[in-house]
């Protein structure tokens, strides 16, 4: 027996006569139209919606109000529009591909990803060589979102530099100076001061070629608008 899209069941000529089962069939659309009203209702009363992302930028008022949240279906990204505007509420790990300065891009294998809670941005990156040869200046890596406060040099996270030409492995730091990237920093003790040191470069830590198998691992986490 055929059913409505919500599972309500349609009559047919094979078991009740043609003007009841017209009759029938009205009142299983109606129910069924009813239900996706009423689903319509308790999402506006809610303020919650799920759909695509052209859905959400296409919302308008009365049902685009401040509180309205919206999960996006293809991303997983939840928003929120407070002050007449959208903004994340969370996003779930998500892969990026940054561009990595220094180091010839045929050379290396670079995997990334980062997840939002709010305003705070947390990723990891992982740089592989592939290719032998020394960088032609420091290493720096482009973030996924840039930054709230763009001014303040600082660290963003750690990690770990790891040498395959000579099997040696460095506490690493993503140093932070500005704009949308860090740099791969490593940590010198000067005096009783723990301090940033030389960025990773074609000299620093060694001036032999960063063998195949070289890895560097960081982690970065910093607040965005």
């Amino acid at each position: 027996m055929a059913s409505t899209p919500r599972g309500i069941p349609l009559a047919d000529e094979t078991t009740i006569v043609n003007p009841i089962q017209t009759t029938l069939n009205a009142m299983a659309t109606a129910v069924n139209d009813a239900l996706d009203d009423m689903v319509e209702e308790i999402a506006v009363s809610q303020g919650y919606y799920t759909g695509s992302n052209a859905d959400r930028l296409a919302l308008a008022a009365p049902k685009l109000r401040n509180g309205v949240g919206w999960l996006v279906v293809e991303t997983g990204v939840t928003w929120r529009y407070t002050a007449g505007a959208w903004s994340i509420e969370s996003r779930p790990r998500t892969a990026y591909t940054p561009t990595v300065t220094g180091l010839t891009a045929s050379q290396i294998s670079v995997t990334a990803s980062y997840e939002q809670e709010g305003k705070v941005v947390r990723g990891r990156v992982r740089i592989q060589r592939t290719g032998a040869g020394s960088p032609s200046g420091n290493i720096s890596v482009s973030l996924p979102v840039t930054p709230l406060d763009t001014t303040s040099v600082r660290s963003l996270g750690d990690g770990s530099f790891y040498l395959a030409n000579n099997t040696t492995a460095y506490i690493a730091i993503a140093r932070y100076t500005g704009a949308s990237s860090f740099t791969i920093s490593l940590p010198q003790v000067v005096g009783s001061a723990l301090t940033h040191g030389t960025n990773v470069n074609a000299t620093y830590p060694t001036s032999a070629a960063h063998a195949v198998g070289t890895n560097a691992y960081l982690t970065f986490e910093y607040e965005v608008a």
